[in-house]
């Protein structure tokens, strides 16, 4: 048995679906349009009045996204930054470039030009 709901893989397709459902009860009831929507509805749509919301058509490109996993929902992934991908020295850990650019002991000794 799972420890949790979203151990089954089931209950993402779940709230998929819930998301989908509520997205098309939004558009099918002329929430795309600001005047149509209550204010605490209009402040979560908006980020505040922060962004301008989605129109019908926006939220029929974001349902057709969903559905195609061209946007796919996920919960607490951590994105790897750019340092995870930058070769480093290894004699002093630093990226290689700076390394290039101006060498550490270990590099120069590599080279043969230590002051050793």
């Amino acid at each position: 048995m799972a420890n949790s709901r979203y151990d089954d893989p089931y209950a993402v397709d779940v709230d998929v679906n819930t998301i989908l459902a509520a997205l098309r009860y939004y558009q099918e009831h002329g929430q795309g349009e600001p005047a149509n929507r209550s204010l605490d509805i209009h402040d979560i749509a908006t980020g505040n009045d922060s962004q301008v919301s989605m129109d019908a058509d926006g939220i029929d490109g974001l349902c057709e996204a969903i559905n195609t996993k061209k946007i796919v929902l996920v919960d607490n992934i951590r994105l790897p930054s750019l340092d995870d991908f930058t070769p480093r020295c290894a004699a002093c850990g630093r990226p290689e470039v700076e390394c290039s650019n101006n060498p550490c002991d270990a590099v120069l000794a590599d080279r043969g030009e230590s002051d050793e």
